[in-house]
């Protein structure tokens, strides 16, 4: 076996420590990019879930609200309220278990699991934000529908529509 030898010294046959460390720096960098990106992409496609679910759940309201207009009683309504699942009003409150906190399929009660979304249907009026009616729609009534959820990153989230039902 021969060994090569220099004048001032032997030569190098391997990586030195500084290399290794700079290659474990440049990988871990990667690595926690590619990390980021990927919980940001997740955070945002499911705040889009939970937009859509909302937006399921407002439009099953809205169905349940031209129902309810065709019948009397639509106008005896308290100032805030939703539908339950079997159609029937039902006033808001915030108590976990009432008719209008649902989870995604519209399940509402105190053994549904994952009932987060807290959904209110109020009549509009000019003080509300919705635009005055003019003599065009004598018969119609605004309504604000609003589903609330608990934010990804804390706070809350809100979807809110403006549906106008005809009046018999």
């Amino acid at each position: 076996m021969s060994k090569n030898y220099r004048l001032f010294g032997h030569t190098q046959a391997g990586d030195t420590i500084v290399e290794v460390v700079i290659a474990i720096a440049v990988i871990a960098v990667v690595i926690t990019g590619a990390f980021v990106i990927t919980n940001r992409s997740l955070t945002a496609v499911r705040d889009s879930q939970e937009h859509s679910e909302a937006l399921s759940l407002l439009q099953g309201q809205v169905e349940q609200l031209r129902n309810a207009a065709a019948q009397p009683g639509l106008s005896t309504a308290p100032g805030t309220f939703c539908f339950n699942s079997s159609g029937k009003i039902s006033a808001t409150s915030s108590i976990p278990g009432s008719a209008c906190i649902q989870n995604s399929s519209g399940q509402a009660g105190s053994g549904v699991a994952d009932a987060r979304y807290s959904l209110a249907i109020s009549k509009c009026s000019a003080l509300s934000g919705c635009p005055a009616c003019t003599s065009n729609c004598p018969t119609t009534t605004a309504y604000f529908l609003t589903a609330t959820w608990p934010a990804i990153g804390g706070g809350t989230d809100q979807v809110q529509l403006t549906y106008r039902v005809f009046v018999n």
